[in-house]
């Protein structure tokens, strides 16, 4: 490990001093703003139950150290300690295979596109099903709950816990077979998050979309399934709906609409910065970003009730330097004040994320279920949906392209997808491996 030398004259308490001076001002300014009055402030056990209680959960603390891992299901009547068979030290080598010299796998580097996601995959999730969820799922069914809000702490934020696979009573299922779940950073976020739900329930539904922002970077591809994903979703909100296509998805474009729109859409890239988490963010047009610096200054995000991350990589937390709450975009969100934030672990598949988003809005707004309800829906959709399946529901957009002008879709991409999934074996479910579906995670309210 390469280590840098301090200079002589470094005052370690000084500088310590100093960071603790400027933290200080950070959080006193921070509190200061409406609805933060006590930020950074721990939340008691009565209060966590509480705020768990108002969303009819439980709430499920994960900590790893170097002796173990432990869980701490927080529900109405108290607090249930959970033992987990994994350590610290275990879980960084789940993330990373490292030699000597180099790092050799690991499902932290698929995840960030430097290894096979499918087969990194193939090896986690079963692992982390019986080391990490197998014994909480034990202690839950006892419970009897259908809701859990899980609370990962350092590193564990990086797993996709709701994929993780385990057999109990005979049969093998995932998480998100017998629980909605949903994450959030801190019971505090939650809290946040809740009340100002229940001001935004009373606001018109409003959504501004952005698709596949141009031009992009070169090491970029412009996303074939984007402008059709957000136009089928910018129907269902009528003339409330706004959609930025293609150079019009500009970084001052986009902010123009933050102040008005409940819902925000994006279709595009993201990326996450791994040296600064806080650059993380959403690109659009012109090489410019939105990051998560940008997002936590200021109330530009007062009236949003939903941010949907329909990009790549806008879930991933900071795994080098990790604070009290995970940073990341969608723990930015939820500092911003928007209650919900659907994001992604990983580069995801486009045509297989354009059907899961138009899935859950259909489920969300259609069929009135809660965000992440209506995301676990579309994802187990997803999961199951036949070949067969697929190719009728292109042959409908491959009918109406023959017949529209101005199609949603073109007919030239209905006709091949219509056919790509009739000479297929009609039962096989081609989007049934967790890289298609897992990659999406429910973050807040």
């Amino acid at each position: 490990m390469h280590t840098e030398k301090l200079p002589p004259d470094f005052d370690a308490i000084a500088e310590l001093q100093l960071a603790q001076a400027e933290l200080k001002h950070v959080i006193d300014q921070t509190r200061q703003l409406p609805g933060y009055e006590d930020f950074f402030e721990s939340s008691t056990l009565e209060q966590i139950q509480y705020i768990l209680a108002a969303q009819n959960q439980v709430g499920v603390y994960l900590i790893a150290v170097q002796c173990g891992g432990l869980a701490l299901i927080v529900h109405a009547e108290g607090v249930r300690e959970v033992w987990l068979e994994f350590t610290e030290d275990e879980l960084n080598d789940w993330l990373l295979n490292q030699t000597s010299e180099s790092n050799t796998g690991g499902y932290l580097l698929a995840q960030l596109g430097d290894a096979s996601l499918e087969s990194s995959l193939d090896e986690l999730l079963p692992i982390i099903g019986e080391r990490i969820m197998l014994p909480i799922v034990t202690a839950l069914r006892e419970l009897k709950v259908s809701a859990i809000t899980l609370i990962p702490t350092g590193r564990i934020a990086l797993l996709p816990l709701h994929a993780a696979r385990y057999t109990l009573a005979g049969s093998e299922c995932a998480l998100i077979d017998e629980f909605i779940v949903t994450y959030t950073p801190s019971a505090r976020a939650l809290r946040h998050g809740q009340a100002a739900l229940i001001e935004l329930l009373q606001k018109p539904l409003t959504l501004l979309a952005v698709s596949n922002p141009l031009p992009l970077p070169e090491a970029m591809y412009p996303l074939a399934f984007a402008q059709f994903e957000v136009e089928e979703i910018t129907l269902l909100f009528g003339e409330r709906g706004t959609a930025l296509h293609d150079i019009q998805a500009t970084r001052s474009a986009v902010e123009q609409q933050f102040s008005t729109a409940t819902y925000l859409h994006f279709a595009c890239h993201g990326s996450f910065d791994v040296e600064v988490p806080l650059e993380s963010g959403i690109l659009l047009s012109n090489n410019e970003r939105l990051a998560v610096k940008d997002l936590i200054s200021g109330q530009r995000l007062k009236n949003t009730r939903l941010a949907v991350l329909s990009a790549c990589q806008t879930a991933i937390t900071d795994f080098n330097k990790l604070p009290e709450e995970a940073v990341g975009l969608p723990s930015g969100f939820l500092q911003a004040g928007v209650p919900g934030v659907v994001g992604t672990l990983w580069s995801v598949n486009d045509l297989s994320t354009a059907l899961l988003m138009i899935q859950f809005y259909n489920y969300h707004l259609k069929d009135a279920l809660a965000p992440a309800q209506a995301l676990r829906q579309a994802q187990l959709w997803l999961r199951n949906v036949t070949n067969a399946e697929l190719s009728e529901f292109f042959d409908v957009y491959r009918q109406n392209a023959a017949h529209q002008s101005g199609s949603r879709m073109m007919y030239e991409i209905a006709q091949a997808k219509f056919r790509n999934f009739t000479l297929r074996g009609p039962v096989e479910c081609p989007f049934a491996h967790p890289y298609y579906w897992a990659a999406f995670t429910m973050s807040g309210v």
